[in-house]
């Protein structure tokens, strides 16, 4: 029954995932850049959380596959929760089904756009650990076993391992004599410690190594959740071993559980956030119809949404035609008006590239990654960044991002085959991408400044056959003399 429950979890959360929130996965990989290099394992693992976090990346990366983002993040709870059932003080069938409820919390968590991977990872093997020392019957090996763990846990997983030291403490309250009390104490002062003495040698703030250097991509933001999961998951698993012998309250203990945490995780559904990473990942990848098909079944009302509406309809040629067929939020429209930042620096910067604007993508993309809260950096930027640098003649730096992209899974290939342009002409020349957008590159004053407006009027006049910097140009003169449209 446990397993088949088990089971069941890692199903539904996978059709959810692939259902409410498909694109938050394309977003997560959007913003890391996995290198298959022993110095990148190092660098990564250098701190503490490193394991978890190099592991949760190197998950992640596979998000690029579409549809398989979902089912990884699934069996990430179910194992969670299969472990959590695995050190549960109760086995009892029916109080096994309290660990749906901590698991919904984890839920919700992971499914922020900004919380990473490695935080699954680290609750995974906080409960793998706790369940193996459970194993170990005489009380002074398995205290000494603890006190030398949890250290080397801190390091691998990050104040996550407190989940492994409140198991590892209730654990100790089963053997007799005085001396648990003893082990039970310094089990909590070590791992209250730890952060102390890492701050010594490890040069992060002191909060960050109390609450998490990896666990979210805002390293000043620590979400409070945390720490209630890891209580709870504790307290779910310390509940004294009891009898419940009336079935009714059983099957009512179990069935209120299931209802509480499918009540948590549906109250925290956003399929309307969702569909503004969607927008993000067609625009991206050149998906132009599926952006098209979106929008004609429901207007786009984000500033994101408009944004890439129109550049789809600009990259179809039907700009001018279908312009007011959509809410338009004025001229804010065609290009977003908040820009150096890691969320919209991106969006500007695939107008500016499709438009023929290189240097000002290339310019976005920059801010973009350098302005990633966490530090990361992303495949996706490298690969955009060695495509205006190869557009714009600058084969070194190219060359650099390409090189970088050959150490990846998924960017690899294309790197390899876009290694072959460098320095020749007449192949560039040639290629219906980069070929169309070197043609229709402004000749001079590349970084021109001013309004979108006078950048579109300074690409018009040096490039005349740039039709959609002048489909760009005329939507924008129409924008900004009429009220924004509310209408599909």
């Amino acid at each position: 029954m446990k397993s088949i429950a088990t089971a069941a979890l890692a199903l539904i959360a996978a059709v959810y995932f692939a259902m409410v929130c498909p694109y938050h996965f394309h977003f997560q990989e959007q913003y890391q850049l996995f290198l298959w290099t022993w110095d990148y394992a190092r660098e990564v693992m250098g701190v503490p959380g490193g394991m978890a976090d190099y592991i949760g990346q190197f998950f992640t990366q596979f998000y690029y596959v579409h549809g398989v983002g979902p089912v990884i993040l699934a069996v990430c709870l179910a194992v969670t929760q299969g472990l959590l059932v695995a050190n549960m003080r109760n086995r009892q069938t029916a109080f096994s089904f309290l660990s749906f409820v901590p698991t919904a919390y984890l839920w919700i968590y992971l499914q922020n756009d900004h919380a990473l991977l490695g935080t699954g990872i680290a609750f995974i093997v906080s409960l793998a650990a706790a369940r193996v020392v459970q194993g170990i019957k005489h009380s002074v090996v398995h205290g000494v076993v603890v006190i030398l763990l949890i250290p080397c846990l801190y390091w691998a997983i990050g104040p996550i391992v407190w989940l492994f030291t409140l198991l590892a403490a209730a654990q100790q309250a089963r053997f007799g004599g005085h001396i648990r009390w003893a082990f039970m104490l310094a089990l909590l002062l070590l791992t209250v410690a730890l952060p102390w003495a890492v701050s010594f040698f490890c040069l992060y703030p002191i909060e960050a190594l109390t609450f998490g250097i990896h666990y979210f991509r805002f390293p000043a933001d620590h979400p409070m959740l945390l720490p209630f999961i890891v209580g709870l998951s504790a307290a779910v698993a310390m509940i004294p071993d009891f009898t419940m012998r009336r079935k009714p309250i059983r099957i009512a203990l179990a069935s209120a559980c299931l209802l509480v945490a499918a009540w948590l995780v549906g109250s925290q559904a956003r399929p309307a956030k969702d569909e503004t990473l969607a927008y993000c990942y067609w625009g991206r990848t050149g998906q132009w119809d599926a952006i098209l098909e979106q929008a004609d079944q429901e207007s786009p009302r984000t500033v994101v949404g408009v944004c890439m509406v129109n550049l789809a309809l600009g990259m179809k040629g039907e700009l001018e035609k279908r312009l007011t067929n959509y809410f338009q939020n004025g001229a804010g429209g065609l290009i977003p008006a908040v820009q150096n930042d890691f969320i919209m620096s991106p969006v500007a910067g695939e107008i500016y590239y499709q438009l023929g604007m290189t240097y000002l993508a290339q310019q976005q993309m920059m801010e973009a990654m350098e302005s990633c809260p966490d530090g990361q950096k992303s495949a996706y930027i490298y690969q955009r960044l060695a495509e205006t640098n190869l557009i714009n003649g600058a084969y070194a730096v190219a060359y650099k991002y390409l090189k970088a992209l050959q150490q990846t899974l998924f960017y690899k290939d294309w790197a390899t085959e876009t290694l072959r342009l460098l320095g020749d002409e007449e192949a560039i020349r040639q290629h219906p991408e980069y070929g169309r957008l070197r043609a229709v590159a402004p000749t001079e004053d590349r970084f021109a400044m001013g309004t979108f407006l006078d950048l579109l009027e300074h690409v018009c006049r040096q490039r005349p056959e740039n039709r959609l910097a002048a489909d760009y140009l005329k939507a924008c003169l129409r924008l900004m003399t009429e009220q924004p449209n509310t209408t599909r």
